[in-house]
């Protein structure tokens, strides 16, 4: 059975990279390091495997698990939810 865990997300400033290291920023000010396994964008025919992902997109990534709405995904070296 597949647990992979899919966070759906719009990417709001910057760029997400395939193995990126991230912190997710939860609502009550937890932050949470986690490591991006996978990046998925969506395309006419479903979906497809990208190495990055820019502002404006809104993309599938895996390797975070118990994001919720309204978390925010950031850079290790600017945390700025």
């Amino acid at each position: 059975m597949n647990n992979i865990i899919r966070e759906y997300v719009s990417i709001h400033r910057g760029t997400i990279k395939k193995h990126q290291s991230v912190i997710l920023c939860d609502k009550n000010g937890q932050n949470k390091g986690h490591k991006i396994s996978n990046i998925q964008i969506f395309d006419a025919l479903g979906t497809c495997e990208v190495s990055e992902a820019k502002a404006g997109e809104i993309v599938i990534l895996s390797g975070i698990d118990n994001g919720m709405i309204g978390d925010t995904v950031t850079s290790r070296e600017d945390i700025n939810p």
